[in-house]
């Protein structure tokens, strides 16, 4: 156990979001449950967002740790977990914040159950009332919708369901800090987009057993130019597979280090769930610039992407905008 005047350890990185740190920050202080502390990780921030909590927030669980250029979340938040002296670990993002039974409730279940971690639900909003915030939060909270039980187990055989179907990100759940440093989890670095879903691949190929409370404890909030808003954009479609990719390979390399023993029906599930087979031979990219990824081979055809979807009766269907081109069988 890792002994120390906290329970929870409340990992939040913190970056040029001076018009949301307030209310963040009075979400985590104002926790029912107050035996916790609090790691405010400034990765670099050039506004008031670190001034604003020195000013404001007169409370001695509040630690901050700086990075001396902006790093990104993935580095903000190994910073916190090797700060972190709490037996469990929750992370939540500087423009999110929790309502005030969140930690309590988590606390509670994940010392009666004695799962790795544990998850709740989240609802999403907006400042400009977006219509993506009832879209969102359907996708956030489906498959806790749809559990029946109180505990479910990763394993090798159920792995691709739960890397498709669990909402990937880090916020929203937690988690026990010995799980986390026992099994080297940490989020790749270097200033990559997307690093809650390599995190997740890691995670799930631990096997943990999860925990699940019926209560939604996190409001996460939609801005125009927040990192999860790329996904939506055409413009930024290579952006968003480059680094997805740098993720999928970052947990490759994790399961050759850690995982040796099922390292390759891993990286096989992977390549063959719905979620992330367009990774792997799948698209055709801009001309003479991109791999057909298992083989490497250069692709030099036209500048026209070809997406692949796995259907009933193991049928694989290739679309472009959104149009059936071809249809082929699976051979197992």
């Amino acid at each position: 156990m890792y002994k120390n005047n906290a329970q929870v350890s409340i990992i939040i990185p913190i970056y040029n979001v001076e018009k949301y740190i307030s209310k963040c920050i009075e979400s985590v202080i104002n926790q029912t449950f107050k035996d916790i502390e609090i790691i405010c990780v400034d990765d670099g921030s050039t506004d008031n967002s670190i001034k604003i909590i020195r000013q404001n927030f007169d409370d001695n669980r509040i630690t901050i740790l700086k990075h001396d250029k902006n790093c990104g979340l993935g580095a903000a938040r190994n910073t916190g977990i090797n700060y972190a002296r709490g037996n469990y670990i929750f992370f939540l993002d500087s423009d999110d914040y929790v309502l005030p039974e969140t930690i309590e409730k988590l606390y509670n279940k994940i010392k009666s159950i004695k799962t790795d971690f544990v998850v709740i639900k989240a609802k999403a909003f907006a400042d400009d009332d977006s219509t993506e915030t009832v879209r969102r939060t359907e996708n956030m909270n489906k498959w806790l919708n749809d559990l029946s039980i109180d505990k479910y187990e990763v394993t090798l055989d159920n792995y691709i369901e739960s890397i498709q179907n669990l909402n990937c990100v880090a916020w929203g759940k937690l988690f026990s800090t010995e799980f986390i440093k026992k099994n080297h989890l940490k989020f790749i670095e270097n200033g990559i987009l997307f690093e809650d879903g390599g995190f997740w691949l890691k995670v799930c190929s631990c096997f943990p057993a999860i925990s699940y409370i019926d209560y939604t404890g996190l409001m996460y909030r939609i801005r125009k130019n927040a990192i999860s808003s790329l996904m939506n954009s055409i413009k930024n479609h290579n952006k968003v597979r480059k680094h997805s990719m740098l993720n999928i390979e970052d947990a490759f390399s994790f399961f050759d280090t850690y995982k040796k023993e099922y390292s390759d029906d891993l990286k096989n599930k992977i390549k063959n769930s719905t979620s992330y087979c367009s990774f792997f031979e799948t698209r055709i990219g801009f001309l003479f610039r991109c791999r057909w990824l298992r083989n490497n081979k250069i692709i030099a055809i036209f500048s026209i992407p070809i997406f692949r979807e796995r259907i009933k009766n193991n049928n694989i269907l290739y679309r472009v905008c959104g149009l059936c081109i071809f249809k082929r069988k699976v051979i197992k």
